[in-house]
């Protein structure tokens, strides 16, 4: 698992915003897919289809240990 950090004082919306600029980022390469973490159950009276934790991905990788170089490339950039 990979973990990056983000500033302490981002709000949702930004974490969201920059969650969905990575993940635009990283199916530019040739990756199977890059999905949203699902986080369970929704809690009753929740507004959507399901929960998703914000900030979360799940990037599918082809056998290759070139590709794993090249997100981890972008997602240090």
């Amino acid at each position: 698992m990979l973990s990056i950090g983000v500033d302490e004082d981002a709000d949702q919306p930004e974490l969201a915003e920059l969650t969905t600029w990575l993940r635009q980022e990283l199916l530019e390469l040739d990756v199977e897919s890059v999905e949203s973490v699902k986080m369970g159950e929704i809690p009753i009276g929740a507004k959507g289809l399901e929960a998703v934790g914000i900030g979360a991905l799940v990037v599918n990788l082809a056998q290759s240990t070139g590709m794993l170089k090249a997100v981890v490339n972008t997602v240090q950039s």
